[in-house]
């Protein structure tokens, strides 16, 4: 399986972090997406996934 894992190292996970994940997977059409984390006090971690007509 192919995913698109996005690192970050922020102190919290911002709406425009999702947004540039899921512009990535839309871009280029993987259905799965990871945003991870390193920079807060507790490791962050977001799984997300496209629908085929998301991708589309």
């Amino acid at each position: 399986m192919r995913m698109i894992v996005e690192l970050k190292a922020a102190k919290t996970l911002a709406g425009e972090h999702v947004a540039q994940l899921l512009g990535y997977q839309w871009v280029s059409r993987m259905e799965h997406g990871v945003l991870i984390n390193f920079g807060a006090p507790t490791f962050q971690i977001h799984k997300f996934a496209l629908s085929r007509s998301e991708r589309e």
